[in-house]
């Protein structure tokens, strides 16, 4: 992140952007030594297809462990039944 101050900014406002567009560059803006802003470069747009798209990869390594090791907790505490009964929080 590249810092400048608010009126470094101003006077070069052109060229700031270009380094943010061209470059990849966050600017942060400040203003008696404390950040007040940032100018950070435009996320690429994409379709809803690239967006979602790896939803159907296949977990792997210890996300697939830990999404397993969930999955019979969950259902070891649900094997019982549900034995919580609600309570009316305005009694």
């Amino acid at each position: 992140m590249h810092a400048v101050t608010a009126t470094e900014f101003a006077r070069n406002f052109s060229q700031m952007l270009d380094q943010v567009e061209h470059q990849g560059i966050t600017i942060s803006i400040v203003r008696n030594h404390k950040q007040v802003a940032a100018v950070v470069p435009q996320l690429p747009r994409q379709t809803a297809m690239e967006a979602f798209g790896d939803l159907y990869r296949p977990l792997e390594g210890t996300v697939k462990d830990d999404w397993l090791a969930d999955i019979q907790r969950v259902g070891k505490s649900l094997r019982g039944g549900l034995t919580a009964k609600a309570q009316d929080p305005w009694q």
